[in-house]
């Protein structure tokens, strides 16, 4: 998309008129660092907002880039008041600590995210006091102040 937009209209040879666009959403395959850069370049007063989440838990997080802003490497999101950040063992991690953890998600998960038995019975045996590590979100991640 972003190939297309900055090489302009190809039947006119004139640049998209761009001026109404203020927001873009990234999710599912969010975009890189650079790619934002080139969108932030074309459109400089647009926002871009990485969403997380997965089918069998769905929305657990946002963050908004704007140009001007650092954004270096994977996304920072703001979770919501459902998710968590554990470690291997399904401890919850405390924001700044530094340490790499699983999205997981507090409360219930909706009944037929698992098709099989098997896996339910793995993924019940995983359950903690905090929630249930998403199985969809294989992505680690660092816990940041809410």
């Amino acid at each position: 998309m972003i190939d297309a937009l900055e090489q302009g209209n190809p039947k006119t040879g004139k640049p998209y008129d761009l001026s109404s666009m203020y927001f873009m959403g990234s999710s599912a395959a969010l975009f890189s660092p650079a790619l934002k850069e080139r969108f932030l370049e074309l459109l400089p007063n647009c926002m871009i907002t990485d969403s997380i989440g997965s089918s069998e838990t769905g929305f657990s997080g946002i963050g908004v880039v704007q140009k001007g802003q650092a954004h270096v490497g994977a996304p920072t999101v703001k979770i919501d008041a459902s998710t968590d950040v554990i470690d291997e063992d399904g401890t919850p991690l405390q924001p700044g600590d530094g340490k790499v953890g699983l999205l997981a998600r507090k409360g219930h998960i909706p009944i037929g995210t698992t098709t099989t038995k098997r896996k339910r019975r793995r993924r019940s045996a995983s359950t903690t006091a905090c929630g249930t590590p998403s199985r969809a979100t294989t992505r680690r991640s660092r816990p940041t102040a809410r």
